[in-house]
């Protein structure tokens, strides 16, 4: 577990082909449609900040938006999202690039701007894989650096909310900084500015999800923990970063006082139940096949094992990383959706998922390169992780779980999910036969927007008519990009370290 630099971590060519190489694949694989309730209503409170400027979502009686379930009443008793008021800010300029970019050739405001916000997360996700290189270069060589990447990109469901609309792809890439900035500020302790973006970061968390903040348990592991002892400069540079985190978290107390009349209020009172049997919740967030890391994340579970080969080389980000998924798994497993609803395996531990894709790439490539049943038992690993991801990124978490709910097929999410993918590919009329899918007897009519593959191209056929010769071939030049960027960084992985 050898190799790695305590010392600044800059930019690199390979951080840049990395990082288009995961914009180039997740742009081939998106759908181009904001594809969660949640994210909607995000994107609602984004339109209305640029249109109306306020935060207000404006008339949405007999919605689902007014539900409780998903917001509260503001001082004006209008309705209010719940959700951390960075989620709508940092959708805004996305929003007005995508009625920028597409609304002349033929989108009206709503669904060009919701096409910009869908793609924000393409770029989320690659800026994670590249951090998760940045903080896998300070402990181990390039080479296992550029496989934590892509462990975490490829071999996790990382890709998967690469091309959904889920907060918790933004979110996972500021809790990455803040780790990063850590390092960083511990390596060079006289640099003030690791320590500022560490604050920076810290504050972004709590205006994208308060409960997020759990996830920073471990970044005073990292400032504090020496190779034997205690650093004492750890200490100025938590007061640095405090700095820009209280005012962060001051203006975070400003906006709910504005929008709730209490600097503490969140609009969650009405969903922040936590019933569930904590014991049984984490079994299923490490086992089921609902959403247990085992199945849809297994890099994730090997670096949990190979936390205790990363603190003899980094004690402070071992514990850091290990703190962080300690404090976030009771949290979920308590509340009363540990898996964040219809979504793919499970959701609020993606940001978990990243950060451990550092020890188990150090781990993994070390069976790898000792070889007998440990390269076996490594290879297995990865490609289960890397195949699984295939079926969602081509159907849509809606109808995996249309098909679950109402055609009574069992809730094994991988199984439903290939069998649609496998269905769409045979399928000449769009209809399915429901025995393929597990769901009885007859034929299975998707809805209308679930017809044909989950990708952009095909919401372009269904909604601008006459435009989409352009939009596959537009496709086609993004897929042969992406090819051609993934074999490239795949070479510069094993010429690493060499």
């Amino acid at each position: 577990m050898g190799g790695g630099s305590m010392t600044r971590c800059r930019w690199s060519s390979t951080a840049f082909l990395l990082f288009a190489t995961c914009v180039l694949i997740a742009a081939t694989l998106h759908p181009g449609v904001v594809d969660n309730v949640d994210s909607r209503i995000i994107l609602r409170t984004a339109e209305r900040l640029i249109d109306a400027h306020t935060w207000s979502l404006g008339d949405v009686t007999g919605t689902y938006m007014a539900s409780a379930e998903y917001g509260g009443l503001g001082t004006d008793l209008s309705h209010q999202m719940k959700f951390g008021p960075g989620t709508a800010l940092l959708c805004v300029p996305f929003v007005l690039l995508g009625r920028f970019v597409l609304g002349p050739v033929g989108l009206d405001p709503h669904h060009a701007g919701e096409a910009g916000a869908a793609a924000a997360s393409v770029l989320w996700f690659a800026a994670s894989c590249v951090l998760v290189l940045r903080i896998a270069r300070r402990v181990v060589g390039e080479r296992t650096a550029i496989c934590a990447a892509l462990l975490h990109g490829f071999a996790s469901y990382a890709i998967v909310y690469g091309r959904s609309a889920y907060l918790e792809t933004p979110l996972t890439v500021f809790v990455l900084l803040a780790f990063d900035a850590a390092l960083a500020t511990r390596a060079d302790p006289a640099d003030a500015r690791p320590a500022w973006i560490l604050g920076v970061a810290a504050a972004a968390v709590v205006w994208i999800k308060l409960a997020a903040v759990l996830l920073l348990a471990g970044i005073p592991a990292i400032l504090f923990l020496g190779s034997v002892g205690f650093r004492r400069d750890g200490v100025r540079s938590a007061l640095r970063a405090a700095g820009p985190a209280c005012v962060g978290v001051g203006l975070w107390c400003w906006c709910n006082y504005a929008r709730f009349g209490n600097p503490f209020a969140t609009g969650y009172s009405g969903s922040a139940r936590f019933d569930h049997p904590l014991f049984q919740g984490i079994v299923e967030l490490l086992l089921s096949e609902r959403g247990g890391l085992l199945y849809f994340a297994p890099c994730a579970l090997i670096g949990l094992l190979g936390l205790k080969g990363l603190a003899r080389v980094d004690r402070g980000l071992a514990w850091g990383v290990g703190l962080a998924f300690a404090a976030a798994l009771p949290l979920y497993a308590a509340f009363f959706s540990p898996f964040g609803g219809d979504a793919w395996g499970p959701r609020y531990l993606l940001p978990n998922v990243a950060l451990l894709a550092v020890p188990a790439a150090a781990l993994l490539s070390r069976g790898l390169a000792v070889g007998g049943w440990r390269r076996c038992v490594a290879a297995t690993v990865v490609a289960w992780g890397v195949l699984l991801q295939a079926a969602p990124c081509v159907v849509a978490f809606s109808e995996t779980w249309t098909v679950i709910r109402q055609g009574g097929a069992e809730p094994r999410l991988g199984v439903v999910a290939a069998r649609i993918a496998r269905a769409k590919l045979t399928s000449i009329d769009g209809t399915y036969k429901r025995a393929e899918l597990g769901a009885g007897e007859g034929v299975w009519q998707p809805y209308e927007s679930q017809l044909g593959p989950d990708l952009w191209p095909v919401r372009v056929a269904r909604e601008i008519p006459g435009h989409e010769s352009a939009a596959w071939a537009a496709w086609t030049v993004l897929a042969a990009g992406a090819c051609a960027c993934g074999v490239l960084t795949l070479r510069r992985s094993r010429s690493a370290d060499a």
